[in-house]
C-alpha cells in the first residue's frame, strides 16, 4: 500500500495545478502578485524588478465578475424553501442554537458564503456533516444523542485527495486532508498547525474511519460507526468560472505593472539642445569648468572633453548658435501608455464576458425549453444549473442529518429557478417599456398581465416570492391599472371619474374623498369671503374671484369684471381705475 499522504485520485493530480491558479486568482493580493508577476529578463535587473513589484497593484476584475455571479444566486436564496425534516435541522437553519456551522450561520449564509464561492471559483467543494462526539465513547444510545446537533463545514478541492463511487453515485471510499491546530499543553494556546488525513470506507456494518498523521502513521482508528453512508457530499460543476479568465488576469497584472513602471520612470522631462559640429571643434569650443573638476592649465587638461554643466531657470538665459532650434525640455511620447491603457480596458470587459460565457455553457439540465431556445436566457439557465447543484447538495445534507438523528427524512428543499444579472437601471427601464406597451391595449386582462411582468422585471430579484405574489394579487383586484396622478386629475376635471374613485385608486383610506370635499368647500368659502366684491346690483360675483363653485350662475366672467372695474363709469369722480 502506498503512503496515505501520497494517494491522489488521477483527476486530482490532473487539476491540482489549475486549482492553485484559480484560488490565487480569486484571492488576489500579495500572493497572486508574488506568484505571477514576471521579470523583464533582458531589460530589467533584480533590483528594478523588486521595485516594480512593490508599486504594482493587482487588477481583481476576475474576482469582481465572479462575485457578480455569486450575488445573483445568493440574492435569490431568500426564496429557498426548506420544509419539514429533522427537528434539529429546522432548529438551526435560521441561525438559532449556534447555527448550521456552530458559528451562528444560517443555511443561506453557509451555502451562499462558504459553498458557493468555492464552487464557482474552484469548481469543486465537499460539505461534511459532522456531529459532536461523546466523551470517551465512539457511539452511544439515542438518549446520549440529545443536544448533539449535527453541524456543517467544508473541505476545499485541494483537500479532497481521493474518492470512489458505487451504485447511484454513492461514495464508498473517501480520503480527506485536514489542517488541525497544535495546542500548547501548558497555555492551551494554538502554537502551530499540522496536517492529518482522514480515510472513510464503507464496510459491512457501517463506515470505518481511520485518521493518519502527516508522517503516515495511524493516529486514531480504525473505528466503525453505524452509518449507512459517508457523511460527506461532494458538489461540483463542469468547470471553474475562472478556467479561461485566470490567464487574462495574469496578463493584465503584468501589462498594468509595466504601465506603472513606465509612468513612474518617465515622469521627468529632460533638457536637450542642438549642437553645431563646427562649434564642437577642439580649437573653437569654449572650456566650461564643471563643479568638482579642476583645470591645472596644462594643454592636456585644456583638450580633455568635459561634461558641460547647464544651469537653467526662470531668471537664467541660454545662448544657442544661429540657425539652431532653441533648447527645450522634452518628455517621452504618451502614446504607448495610452494604447496599453485602452488594451487593459478591453481586457477588463472581456474578463466579464468570459465569466458570463462560462456560466452560459453550464449544462442547464433543469432549464425550460423556452430558456434554451433563447440566447439571451442562456446566462439565466446557467445560473439555474448552479442553483440546482446547491439544491441537490442540501437534499443530501438533510438525508445525512436524518441518518445521525435516526429519523425518517421528509425534508423538502426547493431553490428558485429564475435568476438574472440585470442592473437596477436596466430593470427599471424594462418595467417602463412594459407599461408603455400595456397602454396601447384596451384589454384589461392584457394590461394587468403586463403590469405583473413589469413588477417581476423591477422587483423580482429584490423581494421574496410571497411579497411578489401579494403585488400580483393587488394588480388583479385593481379597478384601474394606470394611476398617473396628472392623468387622474385630468379625468376628474373633465368629468371622466369621480373623486371617490380616484381616491381609491391612489390608495387613500375609505371616506378620504368626502373629507377632502368638505375641506375644499370650507376653503372656497373662506377665499370668497376674503376676496368678494359687491357689485353695483348688490350680488357677489364669486366666480370672478376664483370660486366658481359658489356662484354657478355668475353673469360676468373674470375678464368682464376686470373691464368693468377699469371703466370711468365705475370709478369715483369719473376716474378710470387704471393709470393712464
Amino acid at each position: 500500500m502506498a503512503a496515505i499522504s501520497q494517494l491522489k485520485h488521477p483527476k486530482y493530480a490532473e487539476r491540482e495545478a489549475s486549482w492553485r491558479k484559480f484560488r490565487l486568482t480569486y484571492k488576489g493580493g500579495d500572493d497572486f502578485r508574488e506568484e505571477y508577476m514576471k521579470q523583464f529578463s533582458t531589460r530589467e535587473n533584480a533590483q528594478d524588478f523588486s521595485d516594480r513589484k512593490e508599486m504594482s497593484y493587482v487588477p481583481a476584475f476576475a474576482k469582481a465578475a465572479l462575485i457578480e455571479i455569486k450575488n445573483a444566486i445568493f440574492g435569490r436564496m431568500v426564496d429557498v424553501k426548506r420544509i419539514e425534516g429533522p427537528a434539529t435541522y429546522q432548529q438551526v437553519i435560521d441561525g438559532d442554537d449556534y447555527g448550521v456551522d456552530r458559528e451562528g450561520s444560517t443555511m443561506n449564509a453557509f451555502m451562499g458564503g462558504e459553498v458557493l464561492p468555492e464552487l464557482l471559483a474552484i469548481e469543486k467543494v465537499a460539505i461534511f456533516v459532522d456531529r459532536p462526539a461523546l466523551d470517551g465513547e465512539k457511539t452511544g444510545t439515542k438518549a446520549d444523542d440529545v443536544g448533539r446537533i449535527p453541524y456543517l463545514y467544508i473541505y476545499q478541492a485541494e483537500q479532497i485527495r481521493s474518492w470512489a463511487y458505487g451504485p447511484n453515485k454513492k461514495l464508498t471510499s473517501l480520503l480527506l486532508q485536514a489542517t488541525v491546530d497544535k495546542v500548547d499543553e501548558d497555555t492551551g494556546l494554538v502554537e502551530d498547525t499540522t496536517e492529518e488525513f482522514r480515510l472513510f470506507k464503507l464496510v459491512p456494518g457501517g463506515c470505518e474511519v481511520t485518521i493518519y498523521d502527516d508522517e503516515d502513521k495511524v493516529k486514531d482508528g480504525p473505528t466503525l460507526f453505524p452509518w449507512t453512508e459517508i457523511p460527506c457530499e461532494i458538489v461540483e460543476v463542469p468547470q471553474s468560472l475562472l478556467e479561461d479568465v485566470a490567464d487574462y488576469q495574469i496578463s493584465h497584472l503584468n501589462v498594468a505593472s509595466s504601465d506603472i513602471s513606465y509612468a513612474w520612470k518617465s515622469n521627468f522631462p529632460f533638457y536637450v539642445e542642438q549642437s553645431d559640429p563646427h562649434a564642437d571643434n577642439t580649437h573653437m569650443r569654449s572650456v566650461t569648468t564643471v563643479e568638482g573638476d579642476s583645470d591645472d592649465g596644462t594643454a592636456a587638461k585644456a583638450r580633455a572633453a568635459k561634461d558641460r554643466e547647464i544651469r537653467v531657470g526662470v531668471v537664467r538665459g541660454r545662448r544657442y548658435s544661429k540657425g539652431l532650434d532653441a533648447p527645450a525640455f522634452i518628455h517621452p511620447s504618451p502614446e504607448p501608455l495610452q494604447v496599453s491603457m485602452k488594451k487593459q480596458d478591453v481586457m477588463k470587459r472581456e474578463i466579464r464576458q468570459l465569466v458570463h460565457l462560462a456560466v452560459t455553457n453550464m449544462d442547464a439540465a433543469g432549464a425550460s425549453a423556452e430558456s434554451k431556445a433563447m440566447d439571451e436566457h442562456g446566462l439565466e439557465s446557467g445560473l439555474s444549473y448552479i442553483a440546482n447543484e446547491l439544491e441537490r447538495a442540501e437534499r443530501a445534507i438533510t438525508r445525512i442529518w436524518a441518518m445521525y438523528e435516526q429519523v425518517e427524512n421528509n425534508a423538502q428543499v426547493k431553490y428558485p429557478q429564475d435568476y438574472s444579472l440585470k442592473t437596477t437601471a436596466k430593470r427599471i427601464e424594462e418595467g417602463k417599456e412594459l407599461m408603455e406597451i400595456a397602454k396601447s391595449s384596451p384589454s384589461k386582462t392584457y394590461q394587468k398581465e403586463m403590469a405583473k411582468l413589469s413588477a417581476e422585471a423591477t422587483l423580482g430579484n429584490r423581494i421574496d416570492s410571497d411579497a411578489l405574489k401579494t403585488i400580483k394579487e393587488e394588480i388583479d383586484s385593481a379597478a384601474v391599472i394606470f394611476v398617473d396622478p396628472e392623468v387622474l386629475a385630468t379625468d376628474v376635471e373633465i368629468g371622466l371619474a369621480t373623486t371617490s374613485t380616484v381616491s381609491e385608486i391612489r390608495g387613500y383610506p375609505a371616506g378620504e374623498a368626502d373629507k377632502a370635499k368638505e375641506e375644499r368647500a370650507e376653503r372656497a368659502a373662506a377665499i370668497a369671503l376674503a376676496q368678494s366684491k359687491v357689485k353695483q346690483d348688490g350680488l357677489n360675483n364669486a366666480a370672478a374671484r376664483g370660486v366658481p363653485e359658489l356662484d354657478p350662475e355668475a353673469e360676468e366672467t373674470p375678464t368682464e369684471e376686470k373691464n368693468i372695474s377699469q371703466s370711468r363709469d365705475a370709478g369715483i369722480d369719473s376716474d378710470k381705475g387704471v393709470r393712464e
